[in-house]
């Protein structure tokens, strides 16, 4: 949508062999408006993502963008769910990669340094999966803090947190 009292005309910025429709507002340069988009969490996080391959085939970057941006919404609302799932397949692909490295670097048990090699990525993939996991049950289930004191007051009251100074024996 073009109203050519608020925007100049529509420009279009490629990403990743994808071209995006973007729209100059008025008081924007050209060059403001790209340095925005090039810094647009949402927008890098979809040019690596295409670059690698987008397993759901040839995905509208646009529409793509859209619903990422959707999605960063929704987190910034307190809704989780996406973040949630992210890590569940997170955890689960790791896990996999971990099994497999290690199987491998069992199977390669006549050539000590290629066995070494697989069981170290092993190792590291299993941290991994452990800190996301780590990661989701801190989500689901943030830990309870318990205070040690509590200081209440009414009226003008100073309270001193802190132990005090030792004394200088003489």
């Amino acid at each position: 949508m073009n109203d050519n009292k608020h925007s100049q005309p529509t420009q279009s910025v490629s990403a990743a062999n994808k071209t995006l429709k973007v729209t100059i507002p008025k008081d924007k340069s050209q060059e403001e408006v790209y340095a925005a988009l090039a810094c647009d969490p949402a927008f890098r996080s979809l040019s690596t993502t295409e670059a690698c391959g987008s397993a759901a085939g040839d995905v509208d970057f646009a529409a793509n963008l859209q619903v990422l941006r959707g999605e960063i919404a929704a987190v910034n609302r307190g809704d989780l769910r996406s973040v949630e799932s992210t890590l569940t397949v997170q955890s689960n692909t790791l896990d996999a990669l971990f099994n497999e490295l290690a199987k491998r670097a069992m199977m390669l048990g006549h050539s000590l340094s290629a066995s070494e090699r697989y069981l170290c990525l092993a190792l590291k993939t299993q941290n991994q999966c452990r800190a996301t996991l780590q990661v989701l049950a801190n989500i689901k289930r943030p830990a309870t803090v318990i205070a040690q004191q509590a200081n209440v007051s009414t009226g003008m009251q100073q309270v001193n947190n802190h132990a005090a100074a030792p004394q200088p024996s003489s």
